[in-house]
């Protein structure tokens, strides 16, 4: 059974019948370290074992050594890895040549040897090289703490300033400072230049220095080399450049704390702010938690999917957007320890969880939300902007939606939650996926992932405006064999070019503003949208789904129609019909004259001015409608194209129609000419569904 169990743990089963003068180095080491563990020792000497194998052998050997020191066993380490040395140990001295140098606690111990390799190493300052035309020169830099002390080694996470003296042989207009920080491997890590911050002077002349000031020092514990640099604002013309002008180490704050082991946790040496929210935390979401196995990490929860965020440059404030599930879309302005509700909340609607809400938290709400029901179902988290090229959208929140394409500005980022008058469409462009400021100039830049480009948002312009869509096509449920139409109205300039799509697949031949399916089958049942793209940007419309009822309906006869002569008294055309059942039906009566002496009939001798009167069943038999002129009804011409007859293309032709809703009976459907007149007509009697 321990045969099985060292093997297993080496990790090197298929080769363990293989001679071990075969083995490699890391697979002796492996065998050797899973002998010596399995055999359950009081006290177990590793050297540099963490040296040889893969991660999850690593890791294998750390759960060893913690279930070791948990049954109260004794291991002792002998590593060079000075962040194996503080995860793992409780006692930690250091010896040098066989001299005991120092002896206690862990850290402390690592800082005393990384102390004295700082002190012993070359530190290149004047030997670094040096180039430049001279104009401007950088003198000497310093690195000063938090307590206004020149050091030349910091803790990781420590606010820290580094110093840039300089000197000047003439005045020199918009210099730029750069600082360039780089490992001993020539790695740049970091190069912050008072360009990008916009911190340019105007003009420098005499002498003086300049600091850049970081509130916490962003490296890893490591050694670093630091180039200082003077040029133009262009960034092409060199005053001074002094590479390698410091060097400083980074050590592990000791403020810090490493973080507490988890599965995806990488062996990168980062740690842990002390004043991380989550630190110490006890509970969350109204549980218990054991704070050993908090992830320590978190600065703030409760977000389904942060897609973009940026800070304000004004105030520091943090704003992402949240891609929401299948109802809402957020913008969340995250603060340090907030709780954003998901999945107890999507937005302010109820999650997923919602059933399972805990009584007493308190979860921030977003500062906007959109649902889906206009295509808006991805949000882009953007930007504060701060330039001069927009002077209209100073302090406006803009971001925009990846599926729509839609981009807005949101006023009074202050005022929250936001309210609809805030927010207002300014642009569009399908597939935009980031939103962003050039510093310099106030460009509005947008990334676009749909076409792969960069591009930037343009003024206002009379001749020149993206589609704005003002009507969404609506939803309809028809019977199979019926004609539906969509429309979409939007406004540009110049004027869209549109493209429908059935379930995301584009219709060919649909490039209109509004589509019309005529003979609706099950085929023709889906989710309809449309695109409206111009020079200016694109746009999805919301969707519209289309149900067909695909029951055949009984075969039945619609249409009874008949030409005839048209004389006078008793000389005239009539057609009888009879509505049957129990309940009232809804016909359409035409009387043709002109209709069909216009092309493409070109019937000669028509009647000029057809009547068409509606006599019920009596003696006498009553009048039940009349007209004399259809006057291009409206509600006329859609029955008429809904029953599918020849439309009458002239709205102000003395052709007539009634379009009536009769109770069970017999009816006749008379035509004269209104003067007494004479001449051939078509009386049409069609069954409106």
């Amino acid at each position: 059974r321990k045969f099985d169990e060292i093997v297993d743990f080496a990790g090197i089963g298929q080769f363990i019948d293989e001679p071990v003068k075969n083995y490699s180095s890391g697979m002796y080491v492996r065998l050797g370290f899973s002998v010596a563990i399995n055999v359950q020792p009081d006290i177990l000497l590793v050297d540099e074992v963490l040296a040889v194998g893969d991660e999850a052998f690593q890791r294998k050997c750390l759960e060893r050594f913690a279930q070791l020191k948990n049954d109260g066993k004794t291991v002792i380490i002998v590593s060079h890895s000075m962040q194996s040395v503080v995860n793992m140990c409780d006692h930690a001295i250091w010896f040098k040549k066989g001299n005991k140098m120092a002896d206690g606690n862990p850290r402390e111990v690592v800082e005393a040897y990384t102390g004295s390799l700082f002190l012993s190493e070359h530190r290149p300052t004047e030997t670094g090289d040096r180039w430049g035309s001279g104009e401007a020169r950088i003198e000497r830099v310093e690195l000063i703490d938090k307590f206004g002390k020149q050091v030349m080694r910091v803790g990781s996470g420590e606010p820290i300033t580094v110093r840039l003296w300089w000197a000047t042989s003439e005045p020199v207009a918009r210099p730029v400072f750069t600082v360039s920080v780089q490992t001993l491997q020539g790695v740049v890590v970091s190069g912050p230049t008072t360009r990008e911050s916009g911190e340019v002077p105007e003009k420098i002349d005499g002498s003086g220095w300049l600091d850049l000031k970081m509130d916490r020092f962003p490296l890893l514990p490591g050694t670093y080399d630091i180039t200082a640099s003077l040029t133009d604002f262009t960034l092409a013309h060199p005053y001074d450049v002094r590479r390698n002008v410091l060097r400083i180490d980074v050590d592990q704050n000791p403020g810090n704390l490493i973080p507490n082991p988890h599965l995806g946790q990488q062996p990168t040496g980062y740690l842990i702010p002390a004043d991380n929210p989550y630190v110490g935390a006890t509970s969350f979401n109204g549980k218990p938690v054991n704070p050993a196995s908090v992830r320590t990490e978190f600065w703030a929860v409760g977000l389904r999917n942060p897609f973009r965020m940026s800070f304000d440059s004004a105030n520091g404030e943090l704003w992402a957007g949240d891609v929401g599930l299948s109802s809402e879309e957020e913008i969340d302005v995250v603060t340090a320890g907030s709780n954003y509700g998901w999945s107890f909340y999507e937005g302010t609607i109820p999650g997923p969880d919602y059933a399972e809400l805990p009584a007493g938290i308190a979860f921030v709400p977003p500062v906007w939300e959109y649902n889906h029901d206009a295509s808006d179902m991805c949000v882009i988290g953007g930007v504060l902007y701060h330039g001069a090229r927009f002077p209209e959208l100073q302090g406006q929140y803009i971001f925009g939606d990846y599926i729509s394409g839609r981009i807005w500005a949101a006023s009074s980022p202050a005022t929250r939650p936001f309210q609809a008058a805030q927010v207002s469409q300014i642009s569009s462009t399908m597939g935009v996926t980031d939103i962003t400021v050039q510093p310099l100039t106030g460009d509005l830049l947008i990334a676009n992932l749909g076409t792969g480009l960069i591009q930037e948002l343009s003024a206002p312009s009379a001749t020149l405006a993206p589609p704005i869509i003002g009507a969404q096509p609506a939803s309809q449920t028809i019977s199979a064999g019926s004609t539906v139409a969509f429309t979409l109205a939007a406004t540009s300039a110049p004027a869209a070019a549109y493209q429908w799509y059935l379930n995301g697949a584009p219709i060919a031949g649909a490039t209109s503003a509004t589509l019309v399916i005529t003979g609706t089958t099950s085929a023709n049942a889906g989710t309809y949208t449309c695109t409206a793209i111009n020079s200016a940007g694109s746009v999805l419309s919301a969707p519209a789904t289309l149900a067909v009822d695909a029951t055949a309906p009984a075969p039945r006869l619609i249409n009874i129609s008949t030409r005839g002569q048209v004389g006078t008294g008793a000389n005239i055309l009539i057609a009888g019909f009879v509505v049957g059942g129990t309940t009232s039906k809804t016909v359409l009566i035409r009387a043709s004259g002109p209709a069909i002496a216009a092309a493409p009939f070109n019937v000669p001798g028509t009647l000029a001015d057809p009547e068409v009167q509606l006599y019920g069943q009596g003696s006498p038999a009553p009048l039940v409608a009349t007209n004399a002129g259809w006057s291009g009804n409206a509600q006329i011409a859609a029955a008429a194209a809904s029953v599918g007859a020849f439309a009458w293309s002239n709205p102000s032709s003395n052709d007539s129609a009634l379009l009536v809703t009769l109770p069970p009976g017999a009816y006749t459907a008379q035509v004269s000419g209104v003067s007494g007149d004479s001449g051939v007509a078509l009386v049409e009697v069609y069954d409106v569904p």
